[in-house]
């Protein structure tokens, strides 16, 4: 096809390698970090854009999905699998997508009848799961939250939207914490690493965040995208940014009515609540509660489970200069984390 463009990225032990006709559709993995080590699983993912209201899709494709009947002003989804392969063909108003996925050559097509930003919104989300899915079956667990390092234990915050994960990571980066990620990380359970996948960091409004004086390096130069709130380039913003980390330890975040900040220890019953009730995997990738059992059952013996409880600042007044929880007391309670070969309860 005449006028293709590409960008490749290396994730952890897989290699992106991104295809469309449309150059500004490769801004669709700008948010991933590229890691310096050549990554030996290749992951091709091909945008194919046409102005034809007919795809012109192989045979194979056509005779599955020759059957479906479209109403144009509804949403609409058909799936089929046919051998390791998924069909999946989409139709939101008067747009088509059609998407092929091979889990034998590890090739992922879309085929677009317009661009759209409705349309860019869905394959991104659509790319994060793809990914998500080819580092669960390469033995890496792909997890929504954050990681941060200071005094050179690493962290992870893990918790539902909202719970206050990167308010916390960013009063954790204004008093010398090196960030890792912010909202999408990677655990290799064998080694005992996490790695960036996401390098991006979300900034909401917030009257703790305004008092931070980290926020002055967050400028239009280093901003990514808006949404519902703006992402930012993380390696413009930070000069210690790293990509990868030794890590010991599984950490929760959750919001609690206490003055000061808290970590407790989970015994194995708890950590499995915590690990079903927190989003920490994608859809789509666990098939079913006896994987999704069996993945804990290797994370639990490879790591100790904490939660860190964060005082509700939300029902307090906050002053000029205070945050919810300080350095201070945040290293004060530490001694139940540092003790963390200690495993039995």
């Amino acid at each position: 096809m005449k006028n293709e463009y590409t960008i490749k990225k290396n994730l952890p032990k897989i290699r992106l390698i991104l295809t469309s006709n449309v150059k500004k559709a490769l801004k669709l993995v700008d948010k991933y970090a590229n890691h310096d080590f050549i990554s030996d699983i290749p992951l091709y993912i091909n945008l194919f854009f046409y102005k034809e209201k007919q795809i012109d899709l192989s045979k194979f494709i056509e005779e599955k999905l020759d059957n479906i009947d479209y109403n144009y002003k509804t949403y609409d989804m058909k799936s089929y699998w046919y051998d390791k392969c998924r069909v999946i063909k989409w139709n939101y108003k008067t747009n088509i997508i059609t998407i092929y996925v091979d889990y034998k050559t590890n090739i992922i097509e879309f085929f677009i009848k317009k661009y759209t930003k409705s349309v860019m919104n869905f394959i991104e989300s659509y790319i994060e799961i793809c990914v998500a899915h080819f580092l669960r079956i390469n033995n890496l667990i792909p997890i929504h939250g954050s990681a941060f390092v200071i005094k050179d234990k690493c962290y992870t915050l893990i918790g539902k939207s909202g719970v206050g994960k990167s308010t916390t990571l960013l009063q954790f980066l204004d008093v010398g914490g090196i960030l890792i990620a912010n909202d999408f990380f990677v655990i290799d359970y064998e080694n005992k690493k996490v790695y960036t996948l996401d390098k991006t960091i979300a900034v909401r409004k917030s009257k703790i965040l305004k008092k931070l004086s980290i926020m002055k390096n967050f400028n239009k130069k280093s901003l990514l995208f808006n949404s519902v709130q703006k992402y930012y380039d993380a390696q413009m913003i930070f000069n210690n940014f790293i990509k990868c980390y030794d890590i010991d330890a599984i950490t929760f975040i959750e919001i609690i009515d206490e003055d000061k900040i808290k970590i407790r220890k989970l015994n194995e019953l708890e950590s499995l609540i915590y690990w079903n009730n927190t989003k920490i995997k994608y859809p789509f990738i666990i098939e079913n509660p006896i994987d999704n059992y069996y993945m804990f059952k290797k994370i639990y013996k490879s790591f100790a489970f904490f939660t860190i409880g964060i005082p509700n600042f939300k029902n307090k007044k906050i002053r000029k200069g205070e945050k919810n929880f300080t350095l201070e007391e945040f290293l004060e309670c530490n001694n139940e984390f540092n003790s963390i070969n200690n495993r039995k309860l």
